[in-house]
């Protein structure tokens, strides 16, 4: 029945099976009721109208072109939309203007949902059986990617391992079954070889680099600057404040230097135990050298320079740090203020001059910086609040003499 069908002019493999067994059954039906073959093969195809089994396959290909042309519209549409909206989302985060995150999260779920299975859907339909494998590789592969990098910016679990997973997909299994088919085909196979190479070992160099981190000996260098700075900043008691019992001023500075070390210690606490995954207890008793993740910018950046905010958000510091200075400052007499002022250890309403734009104090000592060097700023501004804690009382002790 199945020859019968072909030879009628129906050629498309799926619609061929449905046609032959819709036939086998409508005969079987004929026959059951005491009708010769012939009798109910003839009344079967009469059924089909008079250009027959062949109109079918005609009409279902012109619905299937409609039908696939309507779908590539659609694809096209949703790959141009996130395409957008990913690359606005992109300018929007580096200008830091509000909505980026939605833009990025937008454009990848496109992406993901829509653009790449309709693009897998229709490679499988126009590419012959065997390059089926190729094309499934090649959404793995870039899928995980995506979602790898998205979880990254977001700083969602997983982020890793879908970002490595996905460059090895396509490395080693897209990459290399991509060449070798086109290798099968090609007139100069030198050349199609040698892309292949140079193609997979691209990949292979940026998956390997994912994985480099700094010097051990290097961090190890920077980390003990911190903890020294730290350890002279925390573990201290100034005899002064005896001396200066009865002086309002010095209680004054007492407390305002003690909520500067608190916020702080806070801040680097909750630093800690965002970098390296581990409760607000055990980041507290963690030292910089104990840390794995010394080299991560992201997440002290993303909570310092994010949409939400937080009590360590820029705007926060700054308000802390310049609480401080003017605290400390206000001790001074206007003439000791002029001289003390020009020398105080930061400035928080600095703007530094930088080649392409001009930085305030926060982006120039916070944006983008590795923990490590978070963790050295932090323990930098701890060993200033004391030294000018330690000058302020020292000027009030020689005027209190």
């Amino acid at each position: 029945m199945q020859e019968h069908v072909r030879h009628s002019g129906v050629e498309q493999e799926s619609l061929l099976n449905d046609l032959t067994d819709h036939m086998c059954t409508a005969i079987e039906e004929r026959l059951a009721r005491g009708h010769p073959f012939e009798t109910a093969l003839n009344e079967v195809a009469s059924l089909f109208g008079t250009n027959g089994l062949r109109q079918i396959q005609l009409d279902t290909f012109e619905l299937l072109n409609e039908i696939n042309h309507t779908m590539k519209k659609v694809a096209f549409t949703i790959g141009l939309a996130s395409t957008t909206l990913l690359l606005a989302g992109t300018i929007f985060k580096l200008m830091h203007w509000p909505g980026a995150n939605i833009m990025v999260l937008l454009g990848a779920a496109a992406l993901v949902l829509g653009y790449f299975p309709l693009l897998l859907n229709f490679k499988i339909k126009e590419s012959p059986q065997n390059e089926r494998p190729l094309h499934v590789a090649g959404f793995i592969g870039i899928t995980l990617t995506t979602l790898g990098v998205q979880f990254k910016i977001f700083h969602w679990p997983g982020a890793a391992v879908m970002l490595i997973s996905g460059m090895a997909v396509l490395a080693f299994l897209y990459v290399p079954m991509f060449y070798y088919m086109r290798y099968k085909v090609s007139n100069n196979r030198p050349v199609t070889l040698s892309t292949g190479l140079v193609a997979m070992t691209c990949l292979i160099l940026v998956f390997a680099l994912m994985q480099v981190n700094n010097s051990k000996d290097y961090d190890r260098g920077i980390v003990a600057v911190s903890e020294s700075l730290r350890e002279n900043a925390i573990e201290y008691e100034n005899p002064l404040y005896d001396r200066l019992a009865n002086d309002p001023e010095a209680k004054r500075i007492q407390a305002l230097t003690a909520s500067t070390l608190s916020y702080l210690g806070k801040m680097r606490t909750t630093m800690v135990a965002e970098v390296e995954d581990v409760t607000l207890e055990q980041a507290r008793t963690m030292s910089a050298s104990d840390m794995k993740r010394v080299s991560n910018f992201d997440l002290p950046t993303h909570m310092m320079f994010g949409e939400q905010e937080n009590m360590f958000f820029h705007d926060s510091i700054v308000k802390h740090l310049s609480a401080f200075r003017s605290g400390i400052l206000a001790t001074y007499t206007d003439s000791v203020r002029a001289a003390v002022e020009p020398t105080f250890p930061f400035d928080v309403e600095k703007i530094y001059p930088m080649p392409e734009v001009k930085q305030d104090w926060m982006t120039h000592w916070f944006f983008r910086v590795p923990m490590v060097g978070v963790l050295n700023q932090i323990a930098k501004l701890e060993y200033d609040v004391r030294q000018q804690e330690q000058q302020a009382l020292l000027y009030l002790a020689l005027r209190k003499n």
